[in-house]
């Protein structure tokens, strides 16, 4: 199995957050709607008004402007007799008093109400075609959107490849004992992680009714975010410090790495060629890839903790935690 080098490993993690950081700072300077403090609006096209350059079910971005000329399309809010909502339709004059005349494509007389420039919501930029058909389908569905959901998050947990025990493997396994994955974890631990997400849940909950309510208070908004930030930023930790062994000291953090792989054993089988590997991170993501347990002997009167996986045509993977300072062995013993 070919493994990157620190060096590259660095890199690839360097450049996945610069990727980040630029997919970030694209989406806050162009992309941010105007409920979180950017200029674009969301719109979903009804009727046929503006056929044949949008159609019903169209979704319709459109963004603030302070300039309106004649033949942009924008986005306006219209109360006026009968109509009441947001209008999206062309610009054929402009008064010099700053009042706006629209008018469908798809009609032969201009709009009977003048639109004023407070009342403009932006110019269109962007449409996604059938998205607004999609999204008021799965307003009125929800128990099967949620389940489609479901089915698309199970998906990523399908195995992509078979199991296979190489003989010596099979042979470690008949003589070993599972061990609990509940004895790597606290009580404490399991409550904090549920805490962590059920505040990321509710400060998410906070922020998305805010973003529905178009609320205008700074201090809701700082306030929605802020939760929402610490929330996640605690869930992440105790994550991390759960799933990877984060603040711990080997061998606790090897065996909270490899927890629920684990089969204890006496003694490991002898190979030369076991290659050593840089972490229990990456002893795990081998076992991952493989779906292969790992084989542990427990370090005793001083003794380090070994680990071992042996792969079915793809070599032996070893790892030795001792104390604070976890060691990478030549070979398993």
């Amino acid at each position: 199995m070919t493994r990157l080098a620190p060096r590259v490993r660095r890199a690839v993690n360097t450049a996945s957050w610069v990727v980040f950081a630029l997919a970030l700072g694209t989406w806050l300077a162009f992309f941010r709607p105007v409920e979180l403090g950017g200029d674009l609006s969301a719109v979903q096209v009804e009727g046929t008004s503006m056929e044949p350059t949008l159609h019903d079910g169209d979704y319709v971005f459109a963004r603030h402007t302070a300039q309106v000329n004649v033949g942009d399309v924008i986005v306006y809010q219209v109360d006026d007799g009968n109509v009441h909502g947001r209008v999206i339709h062309r610009v054929v004059d402009v008064a010099p008093d700053g009042s706006i005349t629209t008018q469908g494509d798809n009609r032969a007389t201009e709009d009977p109400w003048t639109v004023t420039p407070d009342s403009v919501i932006g110019t269109y930029v962007l449409r996604i075609p059938g998205l607004g058909g999609v999204l008021t389908w799965s307003r009125g569905s929800p128990v099967l959107v949620g389940a489609l959901a479901a089915a698309l998050v199970a998906l990523a947990f399908v195995p992509l490849r078979r199991r296979r025990f190489a003989p010596a493997m099979r042979e470690a396994l008949a003589r070993a004992t599972q061990e609990s994955s509940r004895d790597a974890q606290s009580t404490g631990d399991r409550a904090a992680l549920a805490a962590s997400i059920i505040g990321v849940a509710v400060s998410a909950s906070a922020v998305m009714a805010l973003v529905a309510s178009r609320s205008t208070y700074v201090a809701l908004w700082v306030l929605s975010f802020a939760a929402f930030g610490c929330s996640a930023a605690f869930c992440w930790w105790v994550s991390t410090r759960i799933f990877d062994g984060a603040q711990l000291h080997e061998p606790e953090r090897s065996r909270r790495v490899l927890r629920g792989r684990l089969w204890r054993v006496d003694a490991l089988p002898d190979d030369e060629s076991a290659a050593p590997v840089a972490s229990a991170l990456e002893l795990r993501a081998i076992a991952e890839k493989y779906r292969l347990p790992v084989l542990h002997v427990s370090g005793n009167g001083g003794t380090a903790d070994q680990f071992l996986v042996i792969t079915d045509g793809h070599g032996w993977f070893s790892w030795i935690a001792d104390g604070d300072d976890a060691t990478q062995p030549s070979e398993s013993k």
